[in-house]
């Protein structure tokens, strides 16, 4: 029978929190690839709806559509349904090649008189005869513009005339004039958490009004929205990336788009790129922290600079670190940040780590601080070991034989049903012989001859363990 010794270490995991700007994550390559393959799953399709979602949200993560876009949507591009013929252009517009519909819209522009629009069919109206090169009467969109929100100031109306107004080309000067509303419509959300921005109707219209306010801000050129609540929007998005309704989907993209390509506010993520575990034995101790936006993609800020404020070891909470600045990774890339922790020599243990972040471009909005939890393991090794047999009544004192593990013991031991048998050993650091107490120890024993074995739990020594 032969003995084996099986040592269970806890690994650790990277988690992030922060304090003041807080950013849960970003739409990484999975997020996107599984988004990708539920729009292409809506092919061959249906109707000039879907085709218009399902583009738009390939079009934005820049992933190539099938084909068979063009004999759906002409059948959709009805002058006399302004929904129908605005889903017919915009799949139109997004299809490649792009499609024709050859004049099938033509007579839309009068709908623009029509008493009863509303603000989601003012907007799908302007972008479908802006779309098809139709007339289109900018001073009268702009008195539909104002007549929509003196009757309903709601936040999805708010956010289809400010998307309406930038399709029209509306200058800073008459953008301006709507600031207020624009704040109103960020008081109508809702917080849950303390993390979370939304509006109960969902995804869909807390997306909407997203891409209006920040397109509306770039197009001013200054901030409006306070950043804490923009990354409050960014958090409920990202929260939702799982969504596999088609509507909802391509807005939300359209509106993380829109935050990742923000000229004066876009969102900074601080995430762990090295591993989480550093390892005492192999010298493999280097922090890394990435800087990116909520697209996942790199951003390297002007003067970026970051420092870990402090390292904390969770057990005896005692402060290892303070203060120490990090180091660019690439000169030529300021969007990785190193620290050589092993160099400081710490001991086994959790460590967290409260990193920060800043740069003089203004419009990255960065946390105020982030908490980074690494694990610093060592190779260990056993020592002392001894194997014994006595007898259960203990009668007898047992006789331990010691090994020097891994090595088989030099002579051959026997045991019956009436004996039992025992082991006692030391786990410590290689290299330096530190006792180390480890999460859990194992003990196997193998029937060489009929190939089974027993796996029993090691418990500690209550009298040498601390």
């Amino acid at each position: 029978m032969q003995l084996q010794i099986l040592l269970g270490l806890l690994l650790s995991i990277a988690i992030v929190s922060c304090n003041g700007l807080t950013m849960s994550g970003y739409l990484s390559k999975v997020d996107k690839a599984r988004l990708a393959g539920v729009f292409k799953a809506s092919w061959p399709l249906d109707d000039a709806a879907t085709a218009h979602y399902a583009l738009l949200g390939l079009t934005t993560l820049g992933v190539d559509a099938p084909s068979g876009v063009c004999e759906v949507v002409k059948k959709s591009a009805n002058p006399s349904n302004i929904e129908a013929a605005y889903h017919a252009s915009v799949a139109a517009s997004l299809a490649k090649p792009a499609c024709s519909l050859g004049g099938a819209l033509k007579g839309l522009e009068a709908r623009l008189d029509d008493a009863s629009l509303s603000a989601e069919s003012l907007l799908q109206l302007v972008t479908t005869l802006k779309n098809e090169k139709l007339p289109l009467d900018a001073k009268k969109v702009r008195s539909v513009m104002d007549r929509l929100l003196k009757d309903d100031s709601s936040a999805g109306t708010v956010a289809c005339v400010l998307l309406a107004g930038l399709r029209i080309g509306l200058d800073k000067a008459d953008l301006a004039k709507f600031k207020g509303d624009m704040k109103d419509a960020l008081l109508q959300a809702d917080e849950s958490d303390g993390q979370y921005l939304y509006y109960d109707k969902g995804v869909y219209t807390t997306a909407l009004v997203t891409e209006a306010l920040l397109k509306t801000t770039d197009k001013l050129g200054e901030a409006v929205a306070p950043a804490d609540k923009l990354v409050k929007l960014a958090n409920y998005l990202l929260s939702r990336r799982q969504i596999y309704q088609f509507k909802s989907a391509a807005q939300l993209l359209v509106a993380l788009k829109s935050f990742a390509d923000s000229s004066v506010q876009s969102p900074v993520v601080l995430f762990l790129k090295s591993g989480a575990t550093l390892s005492k034995s192999s010298g493999s101790g280097v922090v890394s922290v990435q800087l990116a936006d909520v697209w996942g993609r790199p951003v390297s800020p002007a003067g970026a600079s970051m420092t870990l404020a402090s390292a904390k070891n969770t057990g005896s909470g005692a402060v290892f670190l303070k203060d120490a600045a990090m180091s660019v990774a690439l000169a030529s890339e300021r969007s990785v940040f190193n620290i050589d922790f092993m160099k400081a020599k710490p001991t086994v243990g959790f460590y967290q780590l409260a990193v920060s972040a800043k740069s003089s471009e203004k419009r990255f909005l960065f946390p105020a601080s982030i908490a980074l939890q690494v694990k610093v393991v060592s190779t260990v090794a056993v020592q002392s070991m001894e194997v014994a047999v006595a007898d259960r009544d203990q009668q007898s004192a047992p006789v331990p034989v010691k090994l020097t593990y891994p090595a088989k013991a030099k002579s051959q031991l026997e045991a019956d049903s009436h004996q039992r048998l025992s082991a006692k050993f030391q786990i410590t650091m290689s290299g330096d012989n530190t006792p180390v107490t480890v999460h859990q120890a194992f003990i196997r024993l193998n029937h060489l001859t009929a190939n089974k074995e027993a796996i029993f739990v090691a418990e500690p020594d209550k009298d040498k363990v601390s």
